[in-house]
């Protein structure tokens, strides 16, 4: 007898766009071609509003579900992270109130999910707990996996893990040494469409693209973007997202007289740029092996240079781009030596290409997703 296809519902609740939520995206998308089982999404208003227009869910409309419901008559979105922000007293208030209208009964009463994706970090008692849960634990930073989300679903029945890097499970274990090591399911790459990616006429561009924040290393990007432009002035430089540490970065382009060299930026589109860039700066201060941004920046063409941490490794090498130190003046220096060999450094990005589409397909993670459900 056949087993029939399992229903997997992933709770997707967050407040930016960033890797985990145009992974999951890509992957409910993807699911109509390589799976047999039946994938769903919920995913809350305020960040459905913003990528409603990107074709993010194209062709699967039907499998998203959208909360909190706005009120019939109600001319405003009610889910907006900047309440929570300004009005902290109010936040458990407004998050109850909030919940009240995602309707999570009417939810699992139309999927019936065998398991739910738990990919989010707010909201994490949305769905009830009598159904299998695969938690999301994607963030490297060692101090993350005590965050709230997690901690809630420890000790709970019928909880798994999923893993991105091996990093990840280590620091888990170690907080945790009560969990079952054989509840924790390692997938060693992230899912990456390679779609919207595009190669055009390499110029002398150098891009970061992630999150401004320490984590990240945006603050070291710049750094090390103004140590190479005071030596080398003929490249341009794209500083792609948002966070805490855009204020600074801005301070010292505008100290240095670079912003005519140096552009800080966010566009939910960066594929346009990384098709024209020559270098790409991953600069994570921890793991940044699974950076989305990092697969799409290798197929888009463009050469590598990474801060060599955690599993780095494993996507960046010789043939592909560089290793470095997190010093903004080694960083620079590698910088220029690849600018100053133009055409080498194009083969490179050509590498990166041929790393991404026979390690990273769609069809493989799928694969790999529905050997864990």
């Amino acid at each position: 007898m056949t087993e029939r296809p399992l229903r997997i519902l992933i709770q997707l609740i967050a407040y930016n766009i960033g890797g985990t939520e145009r992974r999951f995206s890509n992957i409910l998308r993807a699911s109509l071609e390589y799976s047999r089982n039946e994938y769903f999404m919920v995913i809350n208003r305020y960040l459905y509003s913003l990528v409603k227009d990107l074709g993010w869910f194209e062709g699967v409309e039907d499998r998203v579900f959208v909360v909190p419901k706005t009120p019939r008559y109600l001319p405003f979105n009610t889910d907006y992270p900047q309440f929570r922000k300004r009005f902290r007293f109010f936040a458990p208030a407004y998050d109850r109130f909030i919940r009240a209208m995602s309707s999570p009964d009417e939810i699992i009463g139309s999927v019936k999910p065998d398991i739910i994706h738990i990919a989010t970090r707010n909201w994490w008692n949305l769905l009830p707990h009598d159904t299998p849960r695969v938690i999301e634990v994607q963030n490297n930073v060692p101090e993350s996996v005590f965050e709230p989300y997690i901690r809630y679903h420890i000790g709970k029945p019928c909880i798994f893990f999923h893993v991105a890097s091996n990093i990840i499970k280590k620091n888990l274990l170690s907080a945790y040494p009560d969990i079952d090591e054989d509840t924790i399911f390692y997938i060693p790459f992230t899912f990456t469409d390679l779609s919207r990616t595009r190669i055009e006429q390499k110029e002398k561009i150098v891009t970061y693209l992630g999150k401004f924040n320490k984590t990240r290393g945006a603050l070291l990007g710049i750094k090390s973007a103004v140590e190479v432009l005071k030596r080398y002035p003929d490249v341009k430089f794209y500083f792609i997202g948002h966070g805490e540490d855009e204020k600074k970065m801005r301070e010292i382009v505008e100290q240095n007289k670079m912003k005519d060299k140096i552009t800080i930026m966010y566009t939910p589109d960066p594929y346009p740029i990384l098709a024209k860039t020559l270098i790409y700066l991953a600069m994570a201060k921890y793991d940044n092996y699974h950076s989305q941004a990092l697969l799409e920046a290798m197929a888009s063409g463009c050469a590598i240079v990474a801060t060599n941490v955690g599993e780095t490794h494993r996507v960046v090498d010789e043939s592909n781009g560089v290793l470095v130190k997190p010093d903004p003046t080694i960083i620079a220096d590698e910088i220029i030596k690849l600018l100053l060999n133009f055409e080498k450094t194009v083969k490179l990005g050509t590498n990166s290409v041929a790393r991404v589409r026979s390690h990273y397909s769609m069809k493989k993670y799928i694969e790999n997703m529905d050997e864990i459900y």
